[in-house]
């Protein structure tokens, strides 16, 4: 008597139709580690410091471009949390007025690097009481834009372009040795700012308190 089909195909492969459930669990396993990789490193998680209110940080820290991996060294810090009336939002030069329930919070912050160092490209965030951020949605690490130096004397820039041979600095944008900037950022009427983070290439920050 002839065996059917379907009985011979189930006899014929009993012994490994048992691993393919832990073959695709192991599958399954092995992409979730590389997307949760992945989404862990595009974050910002890591403190590299913390500094007490009106102390200076000294930051050594990298960076990558289009010519490879280079090293970012600069001081920073927390001078003062002021309010202001009016703001211009990064993406605009036009003043806008505040939304009601809110207010414009500037962090003035005063930094030394030498003028080579490439320090374009970081954002500013605002901490709440509350563990709520308050800006870093305007720059990424390829952006020339930056609050944490000179607008108009930004000192050198990164290289985009796989053509570029080095990071150069336009005619008259030259960076001081010694600065300040003011970057606003806009939050609620009743947060209470504790500390400014900088930001450059993630997972990486710097955590500057603010005073009491």
């Amino acid at each position: 008597m002839t065996t059917p089909t379907g009985r011979g195909w189930w006899r014929r492969n009993r012994w490994w139709l048992p691993v393919v459930p832990l073959a695709l669990a192991a599958m399954l396993a092995a992409s979730s580690i590389r997307l949760g990789t992945f989404w862990w490193e595009a974050d910002y998680h890591r403190a590299t410091q913390e500094v007490a209110a009106g102390e200076w940080a000294d930051v050594r820290d990298g960076g990558t471009d289009a010519l490879g991996d280079f090293e970012r060294h600069f001081r920073v810090r927390l001078d003062a949390l002021t309010e202001v009336e009016r703001f211009a939002p990064p993406e605009s030069s036009a003043v806008q007025e505040l939304p009601p329930g809110t207010r414009a919070v500037a962090a003035h912050l005063e930094f030394e690097a030498d003028p080579e160092e490439p320090l374009a490209g970081c954002t500013v965030v605002l901490v709440g009481s509350d563990g709520v951020l308050y800006g870093g949605d305007t720059s990424d690490a390829y952006d020339q834009s930056s609050q944490c130096v000179p607008a108009d004397r930004p000192g050198p820039l990164l290289a985009l372009l796989g053509t570029e041979t080095e990071r150069t600095t336009a005619p008259g944008e030259e960076r001081p040795e010694q600065w300040t900037t003011a970057p606003v950022m806009v939050v609620p009427d009743d947060a209470r700012i504790i500390a400014v983070q900088i930001r450059y290439e993630p997972p990486d920050y710097l955590v500057l308190r603010a005073q009491d």
